[in-house]
């Protein structure tokens, strides 16, 4: 054996150490990485510990927290410090949004609303009587309560008696609407029996008064514009004679649009005039006049129960003002509403009451002076959305029956007035 000297036994025993030191070092960097992988997808799953849990858990059996190589990362590869520390956090240290569920497209509201009357839908109260409005409610699968959205009309100025139909309107937000109709009727108070009468002595013979001859003419009133505020005073009126006419009704005040219905139960002829009265919409081109034609149509099919074939051009077929929105129209429109199988009416006697202005004894006159210049049957032209005419209509029923004139709707037989196209 070869005898070492005590220099390189040291240096053995030195070079054993440090490779022990080395291997050790080696040794406890590998368990203290395999620890934090650890960790690491602990973290993944479940919250963090606390940093006082944490110590424990890195403490050895000597009690002593192993220390990290200066070579090994902060945090584990792929998080970040907040990531480690707080789980779910961003990288400014906020929770992390949700993300926002994406709202569903709302369902259109195609549902009408529904009025519920309070009361009787059919009421009676003696002539003198005051009216009490029983009430009413509306509601709506989405506005919900629109009671404040009632439309009401029909209440006369004064119950007289005869057959009342108050009219109940309601539109939603959506534009649904819905109408109700209440009908009250007001009887005729009794009155006392009168004195028995004693025997007058008779006038002297005078010569009976000599009426205009009509030679058994007919006068057709007509009514344009409507249904309005004066339209349910104005049936009433023409109830009171037994008289029946003829309306062209419009779609200018769709929550009196409940009367089309009320004029047809009550006899009357109705006509389509127009849903907009508008020259700029009817009269630029011929879809666009039938398109207003059949709005209104079908207002009147749907609160008549019929569609109507009759109507009257606004302005008439002679109107002029056409020319301003296309040349020609008037002409082709005349051609294009027979082709369709639909007539239509002018007037040979106007009341001149379509811009307003006039007083009832001015009405009056140029009705009854319109129908004595005639040899022939009257059409004539009114408007019930002015009061003025409505005022005038007992006189003119009253003048015209006593004259020995038939007053009549018009109807399939009749023989309208066309006057002459200028555009």
């Amino acid at each position: 054996m070869k005898n070492n000297t005590p220099a390189q036994i040291a240096r053995r025993q030195r070079r054993k150490l440090a490779i022990g030191t080395l291997a050790a070092v080696v040794i406890l960097s590998l368990a203290v990485i395999v620890i934090y992988a650890a960790l690491g997808k602990l973290g993944d799953e479940t919250p963090m510990p606390s940093s006082s849990k944490q110590a424990e858990t890195h403490t050895s059996a000597t009690g002593r927290a192993p220390s990290l190589p200066e070579s090994l990362p902060a945090s584990l590869p792929g998080t970040s410090e907040a990531e480690s520390n707080t789980p779910g956090a961003s990288e400014n240290g906020t929770p992390a949004a949700s993300e926002a569920p994406v709202p569903e497209s709302p369902v259109p509201d195609t549902t009408a609303p529904v009025i519920t009357l309070n009361g009787e839908q059919a009421l009676s109260i003696t002539e003198g009587n005051p009216y009490t409005e029983p009430g009413y409610t509306a509601s709506d699968d989405v506005d919900g309560d629109i009671t404040d959205r009632v439309v009401v009309s029909g209440i006369p100025a004064e119950w007289v008696p005869g057959t009342y139909h108050i009219g109940y309107y309601v539109e939603d937000m959506a534009g649904n609407s819905a109408t109700l109709i209440r009908t009250v009727s007001v009887v005729a108070a009794e009155t006392p029996p009168a004195p028995p009468e004693t025997a007058a002595p008779e006038p002297p013979a005078t010569e009976a008064p000599v009426a205009v001859a009509p030679n058994g003419r007919t006068v057709y009133l007509t009514i344009d514009d409507g249904p309005c505020e004066n339209t349910e005073r104005l049936l009433n009126i023409l109830d009171q004679y037994g008289v029946k006419v003829t309306f062209f009704v419009t779609g200018a005040f769709p929550e009196y649009a409940p009367l089309i219905g009320e004029e047809a139960r009550r006899g009357h002829t109705v006509g389509v005039h127009s849903y907009t009265h508008d020259y700029s919409v009817i009269y630029i081109t011929e879809e666009g006049f039938f398109a207003d034609f059949d709005q209104m149509a079908s207002v009147v099919e749907q609160q008549a129960g019929f569609r109507p074939t009759l109507l009257r051009f606004p302005g008439g077929s002679s109107n002029q003002k056409s020319a301003d929105y296309t040349a020609g129209i008037m002409t082709r429109l005349v051609a294009a509403v027979t082709e369709r199988g639909l007539r239509y009416c002018d007037w040979n006697v106007s009341s001149g009451d379509g811009n307003g202005g006039l007083t009832a004894e001015q009405v009056y006159a140029n009705v009854i002076d319109g129908v004595h210049k005639l040899n022939k049957d009257a059409i004539v032209l009114l408007h019930d959305t002015h009061s003025t005419t409505i005022d005038a209509m007992p006189a003119i029923i009253e003048t015209l029956l006593a004259e020995g004139y038939t007053l009549a709707p018009i109807t399939e037989q009749t023989e309208l007035a066309h006057h002459t196209v200028f555009n």
